[in-house]
């Protein structure tokens, strides 16, 4: 596991975060002897939209076309 110093991560911080998206985490640790485990969001790995549940209509396709024909009427769309 990577593990850096507080002033290398700060000032190589975009190489950091690619490294932990590689290796799955990495450890920061200040002068004070504290220390961070910084790790990869799981959520993060996949596009927004995989998240979203599809809702399913209840309808027949011909109900939706029929809707779709009497939206074009009321539009007054030739």
């Amino acid at each position: 596991m990577l593990v850096m110093t507080y002033s290398d991560a700060r000032a190589h911080f975009s190489d950091l975060l690619n490294r932990v998206k590689e290796e799955g985490a990495a450890i920061v640790r200040r002068a004070d002897g504290s220390s961070f485990r910084i790790i990869v969001e799981e959520d993060s790995l996949c596009s927004p939209f995989e998240q979203i549940q599809p809702i399913l209509p209840r309808l027949s396709c011909q109900e939706i076309l029929d809707t779709v024909e009497a939206a074009r009427q009321r539009a007054d769309w030739s």
